[in-house]
């Protein structure tokens, strides 16, 4: 599965396209996230209509199938306002009477934290705390201090 990274509140797009392409307009594709041992219909497309009455209702509002490129077999999924439960195996699939195809991407969410703030304590002499805070990082931050020449 391809690795693929999504921060929160951003939107997300998941392109996936057939090899060699082959017209996808009367092909069933269907879009699905799987999360431990459960899965979600994400998004349905079959009969050359959206079919999203069974969709995960985490996702109801939230998806747009792109389709400018269908009939050379490619389509993207967009998913809007992007959350920490959106991560997993995201699996598309193309289907027909006669052909099947699928494709696996990897989605990591990654939380984005404040800003940084640097706060300058008291000073003595030629010396000063400098104290630098952030919050909600979903890693550990490295912080490097350089002086004037860099």
């Amino acid at each position: 599965a391809l690795p693929i990274s999504a921060r929160v509140g951003e939107d997300m797009a998941l392109r996936c396209h057939l090899f060699p392409k082959l017209n996808a307009e009367n092909m069933e594709i269907r879009w699905v996230n799987s999360r431990g041992n459960s899965s979600a219909l994400l998004f349905l497309h079959r009969n050359g209509k959206d079919e999203n009455e069974k969709q995960d209702s985490d996702y109801r509002g939230r998806t747009e199938l792109l389709k400018d490129e269908i009939q050379s077999g490619a389509v993207t999924l967009k998913i809007q306002n992007t959350k920490p439960s959106d991560e997993g195996l995201y699996t598309c699939y193309f289907e027909s009477e006669t052909f099947f195809e699928r494709a696996r991407f990897q989605v990591n969410v990654r939380v984005l934290g404040s800003e940084p703030k640097i706060i300058v304590g008291q000073a003595k002499g030629n010396m000063a705390q400098l104290t630098c805070k952030a919050s909600g990082w979903d890693r550990e931050a490295e912080l490097v201090w350089r002086g004037e020449d860099g």
